[in-house]
């Protein structure tokens, strides 16, 4: 019980630690890169590759938002260590309701793990970016560092929440990372997640796309 408490402390401690790193941003911010997408001018990915630093994940890294209309869902993307142009992506989400992603990436199955001391991360060599690429995402928004514009509704529950979450990939696979489109993908997640899974996975069926 102690080490759970010590845990979530020293977590809660990198992500306050490393909020001035991955605060909001506007388009004018040079540190990172705007995406918009093709299809719709309300969908757009602002992402910036991080260092090794931040998360000791011994491949590259990137975080982001990605803006869904008033929506903004926070990202941590970890390109596999083995072979990235055919290892598959898999796709993270905590559940709670209302958990941050980020638990599973600091303390679970991410390439870097919160050090003893709660000021700092090592590398993982069991994290599950060995053979894939790792997606970890804060939703629905306002969970963790997504957040929604001022005088704007949250999502009402999970299919709304699975369509956002839909949208985000379709951007990210296509627009972003495009050769990830081509290779499988898997969704993953632990408690809540249990209903947050199958209602992307419906939600990607009737869409017949990803």
């Amino acid at each position: 019980m102690i080490v759970s408490y010590l845990l979530h402390f020293a977590l809660y401690t990198v992500a306050y630690a490393t909020q001035e790193v991955l605060r909001p941003v506007t388009d004018q911010d040079s540190e990172f890169r705007i995406v918009q997408s093709h299809h719709s001018p309300d969908h757009s990915i602002r992402i910036k590759q991080q260092k090794e630093s931040i998360c000791a994940a011994g491949s590259p890294q990137y975080t982001g938002w990605l803006a869904v209309g008033h929506k903004h869902l926070f990202f941590w993307y970890f390109e596999s260590q083995n072979d990235p142009s055919h290892d598959p992506l898999t796709l993270w989400m905590s559940g709670g309701p209302g958990v941050s992603s980020m638990v599973g990436l600091f303390q679970e199955i991410g390439p870097c793990l919160v050090d003893e001391y709660g000021n700092g991360t090592y590398h993982n060599p069991w994290g599950w970016s060995r053979y894939s690429s790792l997606l970890f995402v804060d939703q629905p928004v306002d969970v963790g560092f997504s957040y929604v514009d001022g005088g704007h509704e949250l999502p009402r529950d999970s299919k709304e929440a699975a369509v956002d979450m839909h949208r985000f990939l379709q951007l990210f696979v296509s627009e972003v990372f495009p050769h990830l489109q081509d290779l499988p993908v898997h969704v993953s997640g632990e408690s809540f997640a249990g209903h947050y899974i199958p209602y992307l996975g419906a939600q990607i069926i009737q869409q017949n796309e990803l």
